[in-house]
């Protein structure tokens, strides 16, 4: 649910959300959401990548995991949303033979990945709000 809410607040301020079905990675732990936005010619002027978590109740925080090596992925002990963990996972969609996850996975990187816009959401609970935090400077 909160990865369908970070498309929609992000479509009304101009980004395009990449399909789920693109972001799909051999192993585990790929990126949730994907948002580009682009100006009048189609050239990327942002990429925002999204993690969503589950809020820590105790703390109204979140919390990352870390990726494990799995003979697919290269990461061990990479926590989730360092640069360690995007490269990891822009390298597996382009290892991973599907012409839409590999070009994707180009623009991404010629964009350059010091270009990102990282954030992290979830949705309170009790509340129902949604919660979008950047952590560009984790």
């Amino acid at each position: 649910m909160s990865e369908r809410l970070v498309d929609e607040v992000f479509d009304n301020q101009g980004y395009q959300a990449v399909d789920p079905n693109i972001l799909g990675v051999p192993g585990s732990q790929g990126f949730d959401n994907v948002l580009i936005k682009r100006d009048a010619s189609g050239t990327i002027e942002d990429v925002i990548i999204n993690e969503s978590k589950q809020l820590n109740s105790s703390s109204a925080g979140f919390q990352m995991g870390s990726a494990q090596g799995n003979g697919i992925s290269n990461c061990n002990n990479c926590v989730q949303m360092s640069d360690d963990w995007i490269n990891d996972v822009l390298s597996r969609m382009e290892n991973s033979g599907q012409a839409n996850k590999v070009s994707l996975a180009q623009e991404l990187q010629a964009f350059g990945e010091q270009n990102f816009s990282l954030t992290v959401s979830g949705v309170d609970r009790l509340t129902g709000e949604l919660n979008i935090i950047s952590i560009n400077n984790f």
